[in-house]
């Protein structure tokens, strides 16, 4: 970046303004100004209707922020206004594959995690996997090591998130070596959902009405 700066390559710099953050990228102005770098800051907050219209504040893009303001809160009405569903189990797989050499990396999503905390509740879906259980090296994912102990929770249905490739492969690995398999497999009751965590939040109604209709179709499958 020094380099473009130099050069005269970057018209701005936009720094991420997060006092929640141990590291805070806003706390770079003044030595970047003093270098004669533009610079412009957004402030994150909790409530992500408040960041988008930040966001169009600190762009000028005032009316298309309120416009995308407008259509998230509508999501969420829609959203209460369906009947609650029945509890159900949800094992949660990500896999996320190496950019260069193709390598699988395979985590369930624990209770720990954001998705569980933010859309499993409104799921009225239960977690069996427990991050007190586990030694984990990023809060919220359990590295796999063995599927079969997973699978054994026996969960309603279960969730795909990420590399799909990756996790189908672990899954049809499973059921060549084992005899018995979890309903949730045997009745393939298996769904590819989007990925949920704290930066999405703005999307979470859109990612919440994709889970929804995944369970309602695992419901609906005897």
């Amino acid at each position: 970046m020094t380099t473009a700066i130099r050069r005269g390559e970057i018209e701005y710099v936009l720094l991420e303004n997060n006092p929640d953050s141990d590291i805070n990228p806003a706390l770079l102005a003044p030595k970047l100004e003093a270098e004669g770098v533009q610079v412009k800051i957004l402030t994150i907050f909790q409530d992500p209707t408040e960041t988008l219209l930040e966001i169009g504040r600190v762009f000028g893009e005032e009316t298309r922020a309120g416009r995308i303001v407008r259509e998230y809160r509508l999501q969420q009405e829609q959203l209460k206004r369906y009947s609650p569903l029945s509890p159900q189990s949800i094992l949660a797989l990500l896999a996320i594959r190496h950019p260069l050499d193709d390598r699988i990396f395979l985590f369930a999503l624990s209770d720990a995690s954001e998705l569980n905390k933010d859309l499993y509740p409104a799921l009225c879906a239960h977690n069996p996997i427990k991050e007190a259980d586990y030694k984990t090296v990023i809060p919220g994912l359990v590295e796999i090591e063995d599927l079969s102990f997973l699978l054994a929770f026996n969960p309603d249905w279960i969730a795909i998130t990420g590399d799909y490739l990756g996790i189908q492969r672990a899954l049809a690995q499973f059921q060549i070596h084992e005899r018995i398999v979890p309903d949730a497999l045997a009745k393939n009751k298996v769904f590819t959902v989007p990925y949920y965590g704290k930066p999405l939040a703005v999307r979470r109604p859109r990612i919440l009405k994709l889970w929804r209709e995944a369970a309602e179709i695992a419901a609906r499958v005897k």
